[in-house]
This record gives structure tokens, sequence and C-alpha cells, in this order.
């Protein structure tokens, strides 16, 4: 993996904190659920001269097919979807908290538009929305007119007709307005006025998009507030954590926690923030794109660099990308699977950036030469493996396993590094934060059988201290400590085939069973199972980095229950990332099965 993308995708926690811009977004593309089955399409208005972007523009959203999109997931999700208005019209009113005959002018079969905008620099986030009107007039005589209208109409400078209600709202669409056959809503009447007419005049003129939702920022939002909106957010949890790191200190007396230093580890990231940011200041365009189907909700977010050689162009034309086959070639009851794909000069500057974090984090714990023992092991690993390899946790009701299979450049190295992986749990800066979380760890002399290696392995997990209290004899409160501990045995073993140029180690409770069983009829794999194969080709064959993971069959396998009792759905998560030419893509694709549990922890919290 390239380590710009990598910061990519772990900087994305970080945007995430922008409380009020991710809660307008979400609301907004909730929107896309809604739409209304036998209205005609009205013809749109035919298309008016065009105004520039707004001050402080973030991003243009389109919404092609509300109703269609609609229709699909609300059907698809079922369950906590039914809470929700059974409309597009019907949803807009009432976040709007308009009277119900407005729904009936709002066209549910033409595209929306928005804008999100940025209130001053370093302000407040904003989303104007505009939704398009069969008749303009008779909403505005829905609002206004009658013995006791509830709303108030004012044309304003720009030509919006801002409509206010006479008992103030603090919906979270709040301003509204009418212009241009559209009905515009925002948070604030400071954007309203600011994007109505680049709502309503200009993104009708452009190019519909092909994906029922769309999100485009361009290269001066990402240069600009964007970037500058992440450098904040980071400062800010950067200095809470400092924080923290000396809260941490007094109480250890001082001198820096057990296994770890927050503010060394927080110097390490804040280097990879700042390579993020140069890479998303050298971006021409940010596009996310959102599209449903029978399966579910898919997600992607395409990066297209500057034009010439700059950082984006590197970082992006690094990535080595192939097809996500190996991932189908786990085993069936693999949970969770991993695949990436790398170069010779990325993994071994990946060796290099994991010895200097390990130094950041331990700091003087672990000594220069145990460092070099690290470095050793990790670069061996990086010159003895090839440009792919992929992982799987297989968790059903009768196995545990985990196997690693890849690709080798270099066997002889290769087996000597994994070795060495089992000799670093002895060194004294890496034993003791291991034995604080996994446990006491023993690991037996290599043997050999057949093509493997095996090693056996003796945990003991760390202990569980339960306190009893009671009354002694005269009144005071005793306090008795029992400890209690959970132990475990496994083995490791490994192959290296330098013939066909692969590797592969498993790691289980009997590993020689495990591969005897394997030995004498091959387990289906995850390729045979639909859900799953249809989720993973769809990446196609430029995909660098695949992660699946199938949450209803890991609860099955939880709760010990035979699956073939339960026969969970696959339902498998997909997160990827890859590179399609000279464009850089991350994507994201959830089942309804999924998606109705966020709802449904949503719509109950």
């Amino acid at each position: 993996m390239a380590r710009g993308l990598r910061r990519f995708a772990w900087a994305g926690g970080v945007a995430a904190r922008v409380r009020l811009g991710v809660a307008l977004l979400a609301a907004f593309a909730a929107l896309i659920w809604f739409g209304c089955k036998d209205k005609k399409p009205a013809p749109e208005p035919p298309p008016t001269a065009a105004v520039p972007p707004p001050a402080g523009l973030l991003a243009d959203v389109f919404l092609t097919t509300p109703d269609v999109t609609w229709q699909r997931v609300r059907g698809k999700v079922g369950g906590p979807a039914a809470l929700l208005p059974t409309t597009f019209p019907t949803l807009v009113v009432t976040l709007l908290g308009m009277p119900p005959q407005v729904a009936e002018q709002l066209d549910a079969n033409l595209p929306a538009y928005g804008a999100v905008l940025e209130l001053g620099p370093g302000g407040a986030l904003d989303v104007v929305l505009a939704v398009h009107l069969r008749d303009e007039a008779r909403v505005i005589e829905t609002l206004t007119a009658g013995q006791e209208p509830r709303y108030t109409a004012k044309k304003d400078a720009s030509g919006v007709l801002l409509i206010e209600p006479k008992v103030k709202s603090s919906d979270p669409f709040a301003a509204m307005g009418i212009a241009n056959h559209y009905l515009i809503a925002s948070k604030s009447p400071q954007a309203l006025v600011a994007a109505s007419g680049y709502v309503t005049r200009t993104l009708p003129t452009l190019p519909k998009p092909a994906s029922e939702l769309t999100l485009v920022a361009g290269h001066d939002a990402l240069a600009g507030p964007i970037a500058v909106r992440i450098r904040a957010e980071w400062a800010a949890f950067k200095k809470a954590r400092e924080k923290d790191d000396q809260e941490l200190r007094q109480q250890h007396g001082g001198r820096a926690p057990d296994f770890g230093d927050p503010a060394a580890a927080l110097a390490d990231i804040d280097g990879k923030i700042r390579r993020l940011t140069e890479i998303m200041t050298d971006l021409a365009q940010a596009r996310l794109e959102m599209n449903s189907d029978e399966t579910g909700v898919h997600s992607r977010l395409a990066m297209v660099p500057q034009p010439g050689a700059g950082v984006a162009s590197r970082e992006i034309g690094a990535l080595v990308v192939g097809d996500p086959n190996p991932v189908l070639e786990l085993p069936a009851g693999s949970v969770v699977a991993l695949l990436t794909r790398d170069s010779d000069e990325v993994r071994k500057a990946g060796a290099q950036d994991q010895v200097d974090g390990l130094a950041h984090v331990l700091g003087d714990r672990i000594a220069a030469e145990d460092r070099k023992k690290v470095g050793d092991v990790l670069e061996g690993w990086a010159r003895g493996r090839g440009d792919w390899i992929v992982a799987g946790v297989e968790w059903t009701a009768e196995s545990r396993a985990l196997l690693v299979r890849g690709s080798v450049k270099d066997g002889a190295t290769l087996d000597k590094a994994v070795e060495g992986m089992f000799e670093l749990t002895k060194v004294p800066g890496l034993k003791d934060p291991i034995e604080q979380f996994a446990g006491k760890i023993a690991f037996g002399k290599p043997t050999t059988d057949g093509p493997y290696k095996t090693i056996h392995v003796q945990r003991e997990a760390p202990s569980r201290n339960a306190e009893t209290k009671k009354e002694g004899a005269k009144g005071d409160v005793v306090v008795k400590r029992r400890k209690g501990s959970d132990s475990g045995e496994f083995d490791v073993s490994w192959q290296i085939d330098p013939a066909a140029s692969l590797f592969r180690i498993l790691a289980t409770a009997n590993a020689k069973a495990w591969l005897a069983a394997e030995s004498k009829a091959k387990p289906p794999t995850l390729g045979e199972d639909p859900e799953i194969a249809n989720a993973v080709r769809a990446l196609g064959n430029d995909s660098s980095f695949v992660f699946l993971f199938q949450p209803f069959k890991l609860m099955v396998g939880l709760t010990s229950r035979s699956s073939a009792q339960q026969k969970p759905s696959s339902a498998p998560v997909v997160f990827s990332y890859g590179r399609s030419k000279a464009d850089g893509w991350f994507r994201l694709d959830l089942p309804y099965g999924v998606v109705a549990e966020v709802a449904r922890g949503i719509l109950t919290r």
C-alpha cells in the first residue's frame, strides 16, 4: 500500500469530527431516499444565465433520482425505514415544518441540487438545498395567504423570495426561500441568499451526473478551506491528547506512561497529517458518488490529481493494483478478509516507518540494539515477500483459524523473517506490553512436518483480579483479591514454496489436523458464495487494498451456535481503494442488512 493513501483513510476520522458539517450532510444525503411513484415528471424549466459560485463553496451536490432511489432503498431496508416519511415531498415538508399541501407541488422526479458552504474562514458549515416546484405561485399562496397565514414573504435584493415563519423554528433547515421555480432551504439565511442563484441557475445547467447522489469538491476548496479545516481539527485533537499526556505523566510521578508515550506518538501522526494535506492540495477534484441497487448502497470517492508530477500523482501512481481474486480463494468460514498489494519500494519504506513508529511509541523502553532486531525482521519480511498478501480470519462454531497467503520474492529471506518474528516477543521493550494485553506467551522449537514448519504456542491470558469485600470482626472492611486467568494452546504453521512463488501461514488450535482435513477434501471458499463473489468482483482489476467483513456470520460464530442451523446472510461489508489510470479511488459497499442496523441505531438513539 502506498503510505499516502493509508493516511487518507486514517485521517478521514479527523475530518469526521466536524460535527455540524457531518450532521447537515447526513440529513441532506437522507433526502435521496424519498420520492413518490405516481407523479408524471414535469418538464425542467429552461436554463437561465449561470451565476458564479458563492464565496466559501466547499462542494456541489446533485440528487439525480430521489424518487427511484427511495422506492428501492426503503423497500430493501424495511424495519426502521417505515418510521420515515413515505415520499420525498413529504420528507421535505416535514423537515421544513411546512403545511402538507406543499408536498403536492414538489416534483420528486426531477433532480434536486445543493451546495455545501463555509460561512466565513473557519466558520460554520451549511447546506443549501433546492427542490423543483410544479407551481411556484400556488406554493407562495399556500404559505402566505388565508385568514391566518403562518408565513410572510419578503423579496431579497438577491432576487430570492424569503419565506419566514411567524413562529421562529429551530429546525435543521430553518431558512427558506423561493427562486427560479425552486424551493430553497438551508440552516441560515446568510447561506441561502449567498447560494440561491448558484443552486437554481448554475447547477441545473451542468451535465447531469450518472450517480444518484454526487458531491464534487474542486481544487480551490480542497487546497483552501477543506485543508485548513482538517489542519485545525487535527491541531485541536492533538492539543487535547497532549493534555491527556501531561495528566498521565502526573499520575506516574512525572515519567512517561507505561507502554507508550502519547506525545511521541502524536508527533509521528502529525507528520502523516501534513502529508495528507499535501496530497489533498494537489488534487484537481474529489468526487463522492453514491448509488443503490438490489444488494445495497455503494459509495465511491474519486481523486483526480492536478496535471504534472505533483505529490498526488506520485502517491496514486505508486499504487500496485490487480484483481481481488485472492480474497475469494480464502475458506468460506472467513468472516474477515484483507488483501493488499504494494511495491518493493513501498514495502521497504513501510518497514522503516513501522520501526520509526515503534521508536516513537516506546521511546527509551526499547534499546537501540533491540530496535535494530525489529528493523532487521521487518526488513526481511518486506524483502522476502512479493507484491500481494491476503489474510482471513475463520470464525465459526466449529473452527477458529488465521490464514495468511501471499506471493514470494526471496523464499530464504522470508523464512528467516517468519522465525524471527517469534524471537521479537522476547525483546524487553516489546515483551511487557505484549504480556500486558495478550498474556504470557511461550513458543516451542520449530518442527518440520512435510512442507510445513510448525511452532507450538502456549498462552496464559492476562490475570483478572476480582475483589470480595466483607466486614471484619472489628467493623473494618477486609478486601480479598483473587486472581483468575485463561490459558490456551495453538499452533503456527508456515510453508514457503519458491517453486510456486507462494507462502502460507496458518494459526489454529491443531494445525496438523486442520491441514490433514484440508488435504482430504478441499474446503469451500468465499468465491462459492454468490453474494460475496459479486461484491468482490464488482471492484474490477484496479484495487490495491480490499477489506471484507461479514458481521452477521461473526455474530453467529461468537455465540457458538451452528451456522448450519441459523444460516445467516453473508451481507459482506467491503472497503477498498486503488487506482484507475491516473485517478485514485476509495470505495465502501454496505449491504442493506447493515444499513438497516445503522438506521435502527440512529432512530432509536
